[in-house]
């Protein structure tokens, strides 16, 4: 059977791994879960957004608001409430600009492709090891202040983005390249 990851989850573990006692609540009076309440959110966004992950992208029709921008374009739309960052569009030509929680573009409507703050039970085991390992860094340092512990999950924190990134990457069909088209090649037949 499976295990839920959760959040309280995740910094358990890391703070197992840093040597520092577990929490069982972001709401434990003790000076790890402070630590982690404040920690946690910002890695995980910035884990997130550090790379096009396959699993935190969606597609989906963006709403289109009745107040439209100033100048520049003629439509705005609102983001979802979990957006992290916009990484492509039904027409990839066309202009846009974000503005706060809008997008705003010519295009309407507009298809989008997002990356989004994905719930923990979600994660792939890869992403979790990694993000336990982020945090293993941070607890390193801000709890125990042990900069050689921090070193080393910094190490293995690196070397598992490397395998998390592989192994995300080959979650898309891949790239063939027909014969011919690659001049390079074409030269030696």
């Amino acid at each position: 059977m499976a295990v839920t990851i959760t959040d309280i989850k995740i910094c358990a573990a890391a703070l197992q791994l840093a040597g520092a006692e577990e929490i069982t609540s972001f709401e434990d009076e003790t000076r790890e879960a402070r630590i982690c309440a404040s920690l946690y959110p910002t890695i995980k966004a910035d884990l997130l957004q550090s790379h096009t992950w396959r699993f935190s992208i969606r597609q989906e029709e963006l709403n289109r608001l009745a107040s439209t921008p100033l100048f520049g374009f003629s439509n705005a739309y609102s983001l979802p409430a979990d957006f992290l960052r916009l990484i492509g569009k039904s027409n990839p030509t066309s202009k846009h600009q974000l503005f706060e929680n809008k997008v705003y573009t010519d295009l309407t409507p507009v298809y989008a492709s997002i990356q989004y703050n994905v719930d923990e039970r979600f994660f792939p085991a890869y992403f979790e090891k990694l993000i336990i390992l982020e945090m293993a860094v941070m607890l390193s340092t801000s709890l125990l202040e042990d900069v050689d512990k921090s070193r080393n999950y910094a190490t293995l924190a690196k070397s598992q983005m490397v395998k998390a990134r592989n192994i995300d990457s080959q979650n898309n069909t891949a790239s063939i390249i027909p014969n011919g088209a690659f001049n390079l090649t074409n030269v030696r037949y």
